[in-house]
């Protein structure tokens, strides 16, 4: 087994616990980092509207949400990666894994920025010319910020796995509101309009990083952030974490994806679609990020437990020691399991009955008056549906991250897949189009619903299948007496 690497000489400091002196307060920071995100493209947003371009707002929601939020979600996996051999006490190894997985931030990087580009010519197709136009100009200019932010997803989990639930937070703080003030300043007043909101998504992201990257240098972290990258750790290393990667990035498009593929349809129908789903997907933005928080959080905390305790099964000593630590440690999964979940069934639903009785004056808040009567009430429909959608998407998109600690990547994607997007568009298309195509967003939404409520009972089932299975193996271990059974 790997041993800590030194530092000019020095011995590092290794994490102080692999269980967390307050797992609520761990999740709880994931979770409002995430929420960060989406105070971020929902400021965005409104700026777009001040601008009177609401139909823009809701494009760079949804598909920043996409483009970033895949090769994000592929960095994802960091944690989980470098998890598994903290949990084993083999730093060498997790430092290995770290250089590879700033070698995939930067080839992730040159993807999404490719990615960003690529929006001057596809937003023409699905929506007017002006509204095209501010977006895709906001992507470009802002894809210069792409290498910070996404370093910065993988720096928040290093600095997490070493025992720092501060720094995650407070980077993602200061990427996340002064970008928002950033943009604001170079964008009404002094006129930049779209550039502007992009500068800001530019400079804000670079000013995190650059803090982040000298934090991190500290001595604390030096068990796992001082391995240079080398041939023998891109052979070894980056390629497995691609595909670990890749795996992730495919949840993020069963999330993401499925919501940028409806906003593309609902806006190729009527762009006034656009305007009456722009109250929705900042709700739908905000605790959806915030519950992938919570379920990275989750899967970060078990990932080392599972690790340590599926270590000392396997040597097969039963010292009444090492049964103490099984216990202990699956224990402590179970509860990382249930915070996680019951967290955003509580934030979620309470939103959600918020969201009903506050329908009419966050509509208004989000659209203006000279936006017709029609639109504001398709807006408040579609707020209080999509906040019920939200409350078992807490639960689809939690469980299915906490099944990666136990390595069913693709399992839950498959589900998604197939219930919210090659099931249900279709369906909501042909129910939308029964009517006009200016009311073919409450079909859609309604049957979005629908089919999120099926993704996670089905992955709620196979998270309690898989719990039971690891009671059984501590089970074996703890009682010699079941040993051969």
């Amino acid at each position: 087994m790997g041993q800590p690497i030194n530092d000019g000489g020095h011995a590092p400091l290794q994490p102080k616990r692999i269980v967390p002196a307050s797992m609520t307060v761990k999740l709880a920071s994931f979770g409002i980092g995430s929420v960060l995100i989406a105070v971020n493209l929902m400021g965005n947003s409104l700026m777009f509207a001040h601008e009177g371009q609401r139909g823009a707002g809701s494009l760079t929601t949804s598909f920043q949400a996409l483009l970033l939020g895949v090769c994000g979600g592929a960095l994802m996996g960091v944690g989980q990666m470098i998890g598994k051999p903290i949990g084993q006490q083999n730093f060498e190894l997790a430092g290995q894994k770290v250089s590879a997985a700033y070698a995939m931030t930067a080839i992730l990087t040159g993807i999404s920025t490719l990615a960003y580009g690529l929006t001057y010519f596809v937003f023409p197709a699905v929506a007017p010319h002006a509204t095209a136009e501010a977006a895709s100009t906001y992507f470009l200019v802002s894809a210069l910020g792409n290498w910070p932010a996404l370093a910065l997803v993988t720096m928040g989990q290093v600095a997490f796995q070493m025992g720092d639930w501060v720094s995650p937070l407070a980077s993602s703080a200061v990427y996340r509101l002064l970008s928002v003030a950033v943009s604001y300043l170079l964008s009404a007043p002094a006129g930049l309009n779209a550039v502007g909101i992009g500068l800001g998504n530019l400079i804000a992201p670079w000013v995190s990083y650059l803090g982040m990257h000298f934090w991190l240098k500290k001595r604390q972290f030096a068990a796992i952030n001082s391995t240079p990258l080398s041939k023998e750790i891109v052979k070894e290393h980056l390629k497995p974490s691609m595909q670990f990667g890749g795996k992730m990035s495919l949840q993020r498009v069963t999330e993401w994806g499925n919501l940028a593929i409806i906003t593309a349809v609902l806006g190729a129908m009527s762009g006034q679609n656009l305007v009456a789903i722009n109250p929705s997907l900042q709700f739908m933005t905000l605790f959806n990020l915030f519950s992938q928080g919570i379920g990275l959080a989750g899967s970060m905390i078990v990932t080392p437990l599972l690790a340590k305790r599926n270590t000392v099964i396997e040597t097969g000593d039963r010292s009444e020691e090492n049964k103490g630590t099984v216990a202990e440690a699956h224990a402590h999964i179970k509860s990382a399991v249930t915070k996680s979940v019951v967290s955003g069934i509580v934030v979620n639903g309470a939103l959600a009955v918020a969201l009903f009785f506050a329908r009419k004056p966050i509509v208004d808040f989000f659209l203006s008056d000279s936006v017709s009567k029609e639109a504001h009430e398709v807006a408040q429909t579609a707020l209080w549906i999509n906040g019920i959608g939200l409350v078992t998407d807490a639960v689809r998109i939690i469980t299915g991250t906490l099944l990666n600690s136990w390595e069913k990547l693709y399992f839950q994607n498959i589900v998604a897949i197939l219930t919210m997007t090659v099931v249900g568009v279709p369906l909501g298309w042909v129910l939308g189009k029964q009517g006009s195509d200016e009311n073919a967003v409450l079909p859609m939404f309604a049957m979005r619903t629908g089919m999120i409520f099926l993704a996670a009972l089905i992955n709620s089932i196979e998270l309690y299948r898989t719990l039971k299975a690891d009671d059984r193996q501590v089970q074996q271990f703890s009682t010699p007496g079941l040993a051969a059974v």
